[in-house]
């Protein structure tokens, strides 16, 4: 109620004073507060009619826009505020974030670098610095900035998690361990961290698969719609020889995120393993159509063929995924990619 009266305030003042900027800017200000989104970006646009070169009015602009996924249009007015204010550091960190979003990873690690030149002390730009460097494979450097963000803030649970997965990915699995059992000892309700620590150890010892079982089970007891920890279940599974239990789990995840090219592909290898082969080669394909590595699920779906009987077809779809045929006297044909 008191909320409402004072955005009626705010209203009988922009219609008492239609020219002045700041009334707009506070009128679109109790928009944002109430999560009126759309009335705060008309009401944020009408202010920079009127006033063009108020950097506070493009840069509210911008947030405004970015809590309502216009992330492409919230790119010019978070340049403009930094045209008209170039040391808001805050700038170009929101523009490092959007620009990630947007899959513009170069851009944004210069806006994020430039973000930790002006303030070079804030958590939040390391951090994001370091998810930005991971998705263009600079391992190292995301190691580093990633150390820094926990050097700020120790307690933060998700840094420890992501060194556990940029240690990982460095081959470094020992430390990536103790970095991800951090993060659980921080925040023990952290999904992602037991379905991370799980795969860790299926890839640091064989003979902790079962311990890698529960842990991905933890995960998703936690967060039942979690279609990476049903994935990676799927995986363990398959390894413990579980082939009808990591079908039945790749076949959740698949459910629960149909784009995931990763679990598609990972359920046609069980297709194929149990020889359910078309089901395997639908797998594939749609693996294919969600932009999963071609050569892979191209040499899968010429083990298939080959599986068929088709075995002319299938050597030319491992040829065309670039893979290679061995011939083993004892054992018979086998395959790698």
């Amino acid at each position: 109620m008191e909320e409402n009266k004072a955005l009626s305030l705010l209203i009988k003042a922009t219609e008492s004073d239609p020219n002045s900027a700041p009334t707009w800017i506070n009128l679109a200000n109790g928009y944002f507060q109430l999560d009126k989104m759309k009335e705060a970006e008309k009401a944020c646009r009408k202010a920079i009619k009127l006033i063009p070169n108020l950097f506070n009015s493009h840069f509210l602009l911008s947030i405004i826009l970015i809590k309502q996924k216009k992330l492409e249009d919230a790119v010019y007015p978070l340049l403009k505020t930094i045209e008209l204010k170039p040391d808001f550091f805050q700038a170009h960190l929101n523009l490092g974030a959007v620009l990630k979003e947007l899959g513009q990873t170069q851009e944004a690690e210069r806006s994020t670098r430039k973000a930790i030149e002006i303030n070079p002390n804030l958590f939040n730009s390391h951090f994001l610095l370091s998810t930005i460097l991971i998705e263009q494979k600079k391992l190292q450097d995301a190691e580093l900035s990633i150390r820094k963000a926990i050097s700020i803030n120790p307690n933060s649970a998700n840094s420890h998690l992501n060194l556990g997965i940029i240690l990982k990915d460095l081959g470094k699995l020992k430390e990536a361990e103790l970095s991800t059992r951090k993060a659980i000892e921080l925040k023990p309700d952290l999904a992602e961290a037991y379905s991370n620590l799980g795969i860790i150890l299926k890839d640091l010892d064989l003979g902790k698969l079962k311990d890698a079982e529960l842990l991905q089970r933890k995960a998703i007891q936690i967060k039942p719609d979690f279609a990476n920890a049903y994935c990676n279940l799927g995986l363990i599974l398959r390894d413990l020889g579980k082939l009808q239990e990591a079908e039945l789990s790749l076949r959740k995840a698949t459910e629960i995120s149909k784009n995931s090219a990763v679990s598609h592909y990972n359920l046609g290898v069980i297709y194929s393993t149990i020889n359910q082969l078309d089901n395997a080669m639908s797998s594939f394909e749609q693996a294919i159509e969600h932009k999963f590595d071609n050569n892979l699920c191209l040499v899968g779906m010429g083990k298939v063929l080959i599986k068929k009987g088709e075995f002319v077809e299938g050597l030319k779809k491992i040829e065309e995924g670039e893979g290679f045929i061995h011939f083993d006297l004892i054992n018979g044909l086998s395959l790698s990619s």
